[in-house]
């Protein structure tokens, strides 16, 4: 799924994509080569990310 915006009406939510990783790699090579790959750094940027956005939602 690319986006959500497609299965959101009207303002209304009705989906939210869920991510699934089944690989964590430091290497390059191995996340060009599998689709199901992430790199460590950018599970800790989406990790922050998230966190972010837990806290603003706090705030709010």
């Amino acid at each position: 799924m690319n986006s959500q915006i497609p299965y959101d009406t009207n303002g209304k939510i009705n989906a939210i994509p869920i991510i699934i990783y089944h690989n964590l790699t430091n290497s390059m090579q191995d996340y060009n080569k599998m689709a199901s790959t992430i790199t460590v750094d950018l599970f800790a940027q989406q990790r922050d990310m998230y966190n972010m956005i837990q806290t603003i939602m706090f705030l709010i």
